[in-house]
């Protein structure tokens, strides 16, 4: 494997030149571009100095064995520290939105750095990353003092033969919480007149760029305004292709490109100094190139956005996060908007499976599913939400085998599905007085003399707080952590009813939680952080209970409580124990 490395902009075109010829002759090349090699290809572009960063790194080889498999090894990771204060970020948007009232641009994507002490095997945090990231184009180059782990959705250019393809991203939208939450924010992102100007005003400046090299009226727009999904956020993207003329190679399309528009902003060249000005320091890999170049003119390169340089003679990690400013951004939104794009990196979500629990009876060789569609259907919308593949078909076979052997009786059934579409099913008998007649299982309460009663306790120590953003409360998964440690906290109870950051009351860690209060069934609303069980939306659907958020205290002060599952169906409290707002 030869490494071709440039320290110098000469140095950048004859390295590519140098790609271009070793792909003409069959073989492969693994490319890095630092964004600070943008003078190379305009000396009119300014930028920080880099360092001993490399601005152009490559290695050629013969085939895709050669690129090898990562080693695993052990690495810590510290703390994520912030070089720009949210004070000094809302600064430099004002001053971005000063130089637009002035006319000297329309746009900047402004960064800021984050950065970490690493120690440890890079690539095995890059395996780790890279496994729940879920991004197109993942990437990592050990280039010796430095390592790029590059988690980037953003497809730069596709060249295939003489066809260029271009799919710039801007516009931005965390994810929500549960479907139908989902939804809505997909939605608003879609008709978002700020993303969709912001994606326009991109879109057009790579319209222009792509025309310097192509043959003329061949470039074309489509699929304009395209939501895609990834693990925390939408992106907007829209596409852009075109037919280059002869005699456009690699170095040609670089000039003409980079750095990617949807990385800088408009117009470019006055805009990279605005960048250079606000910005304290250089980017290196981030918003530069990274791609494989292959025989056949073929070219794939990504935007290194979500992309961190590790310093392992420093021991350091730098990762960057930023977003286009425009004249009528808000200063709070765009740091949000920075802080939710380094979420998958300061949050490792444990491997889990999707899980619901049902229950189904078996009385005189006839079988009885409680509730069936609705624990599918939300199956199938958290399999959607998190990406795992589902096989409807496949689910309801593994239902009907399970229990075709089934003894007379009750039974809990528990069905996990895994993020490789696997599917299985557990099954144990429950006792009669356990479960109890059919009136527990009605849209109305039962009577409270005759019904099953349950000892609570209230969790409201900021321990076991929840968050109502953690999207893991809303779907019914085997990452229950923040249940199990309730439960452990209060081996004496039946379950345990919790509360989140705001002090509203969520759902006990088995159950939802309804309340009678002055005549009204009531029960937390989803947007406090819970799962919405099926046997809850059941009662919604009825009508036999309203959302409204509660607090330990209306607990406390409710005629009646009760918890409720499609399992136990109603469970009268009984007693309540803990909390600050007294014991039911």
């Amino acid at each position: 494997m030869e490494t071709i490395i440039a320290h110098s902009n000469a140095e950048v075109q004859a390295g590519l030149a140098c790609v271009e010829e070793a792909a003409a002759n069959g073989l492969r090349a693994a490319v890095m571009l630092a964004y600070e090699a943008a003078p190379a290809f305009d000396p009119a572009f300014r930028v920080h100095d880099p360092g001993d960063f490399p601005l152009l790194w490559a290695a050629i080889y013969e085939d895709e064995s050669a690129k090898g498999a990562p080693a695993a090894g052990p690495y810590t990771l510290g703390e994520w520290s912030r070089a720009v204060s949210q004070e000094e970020h809302a600064r430099a948007v004002g001053a971005v939105r000063e130089y637009i009232r002035q006319g000297e641009t329309y746009q900047v994507n402004y960064t800021m750095p984050f950065t970490s002490p690493f120690e440890g095997d890079c690539s095995a945090w890059y395996a780790d990353v890279a496994s729940r990231a879920g991004v197109g184009y993942p990437a990592y180059l050990d280039m010796g003092r430095h390592a790029v782990l590059c988690f980037s959705p953003e497809l730069f250019f596709r060249r295939s033969g003489s066809v260029l393809d271009v799919r710039p991203m801007k516009g931005t939208m965390a994810r929500g919480r549960w479907t139908e939450e989902d939804e809505t924010r997909r939605a608003e992102l879609a008709a978002c007149p700020k993303n969709r100007a912001e994606n326009v005003m991109i879109v057009d400046l790579l319209r222009n760029d792509l025309g310097r090299i192509a043959e003329p009226g061949s470039v074309r727009p489509h699929r304009l305004h395209n939501i895609e999904q990834y693990p925390t956020v939408f992106q907007m993207t829209s596409s852009v292709d075109a037919r280059l003329r002869d005699g456009v190679g690699l170095p040609e399309i670089m000039t003409a490109l980079f750095p990617c528009g949807s990385v800088t902003g408009a117009p470019k060249v006055r805009t990279m100094e605005i960048i250079r000005e606000l910005e304290a320091g250089p980017r290196l890999a981030y918003c530069g190139a990274m791609g494989l170049v292959g025989p056949g003119r073929a070219a794939t390169f990504c935007v290194p956005i979500r992309t961190v340089v590790v310093d392992k003679e420093a021991g350091q990690a730098r990762f960057c996060a930023g977003g286009g400013i425009v004249w009528d951004s808000a200063e709070d939104d765009e740091h949000e908007e920075c802080l939710e794009k380094m979420r998958f990196l300061r949050e490792s979500p444990p491997e889990f499976d999707l899980l619901e629990t049902m229950l189904y009876e078996q009385r005189g060789g006839q079988g009885a599913w409680f509730l069936l569609d609705g624990h599918l259907a939300r199956l199938e919308a958290s399999a959607r939400h998190f990406g795992f593949p589902y096989d409807g078909q496949a689910v309801q076979d593994a239902l009907a085998t399970a229990v075709s052997g089934c003894a007379e009786g009750f039974h809990k059934v528990r069905l996990l599905a895994s993020d490789t579409g696997g599917v299985r099913v557990e099954i144990a008998r429950l006792a009669e007085d356990s479960v109890g007649p059919p009136a527990m299982r009605e849209a109305t309460p039962p009577d409270a003399a005759t019904c099953r009663t349950v000892r609570i306790a209230f969790a409201d120590e900021p321990e076991l707080r929840v968050s109502s953003a953690d999207p893991f409360l809303c779907h019914k998964t085997t990452n229950r952590g923040v249940y199990s440690r309730a439960l452990e906290a209060w081996p004496d109870c039946d379950d345990v009813v919790l509360a989140n950051e705001r002090g509203e009351v969520t759902e006990a860690c088995q159950a939802n939680v309804v309340a009678r209060i002055k005549g009204e069934l009531v029960t937390p609303p989803r947007e406090s952080g819970l799962l919405n069980g099926v046997f809850r939306q059941y009662l919604l659907d009825a009508g036999s209970v309203v959302e409204r958020p509660l607090t330990l205290a209306d607990l406390a002060a409710a005629d009646e409580v009760w918890l409720v599952n499609s399992v136990r169906g109603w469970q009268l409290v009984k007693e309540g124990v803990g909390g600050s707002s007294g014991d039911i």
